[in-house]
């Protein structure tokens, strides 16, 4: 596994990215606001081939989180944004995204909003996506770039965002 170290840069607790909050929190937020929508105003879609949809997303996503979860136990490196980056991991999956653990927690969101039909719960993954990009990602990109320097930006040019 290919993997840039630090470079002896500092690993004290506030050499960190400072996102805005934890992106399972983000996705939480959003998932309680729709769902309260949805009690109070229900709007549904998809009846009859949506939960289905929404069960194979939800498969899908466990297995992008449980995977780019291993590469970085297997790496030694954090997953918590509130502690510092050991490793920039660059292959696996993260040579196909940069942000796989992301990417399953969009994917789990859509399949919770299609298993449950709900168009509130669908339409309220915009703004935590949003939010995610903003006030997460930016954050984190640019301290990776200062922690990681030409290695990262190396990566960034070869591998996209998403997929």
């Amino acid at each position: 596994m290919h993997a840039a170290r630090t470079g002896g840069r500092s690993d004290q607790p506030g050499d960190v990215a400072g996102v805005l909050a934890p992106p399972p929190v983000i996705y939480g937020a959003a998932l309680i606001l729709g769902v309260l929508a949805h009690l109070i105003w229900p709007l549904r879609f998809g009846a009859g081939w949506a939960p289905a949809a929404g069960l194979s997303l939800i498969a899908v996503a466990l297995l992008v989180a449980t995977t780019a979860l291993r590469a970085m136990m297997r790496a030694g490196t954090r997953a918590n944004p509130h502690k510092p980056t050991t490793m920039l991991l660059t292959t696996g999956i993260y040579a196909a995204s940069r942000n796989p653990m992301y990417l399953a927690l969009n994917i789990l969101y859509l399949g919770i909003a299609l298993t449950a039909g709900s168009l509130w719960v669908l339409m309220l993954i915009a703004p935590a996506l949003a939010t995610l990009r903003y006030g997460v990602i930016s954050r984190e990109e640019r301290y990776l770039q200062r922690r990681f320097g030409e290695d990262y930006l190396a990566y960034r040019k070869r591998t996209r965002r998403w997929l």
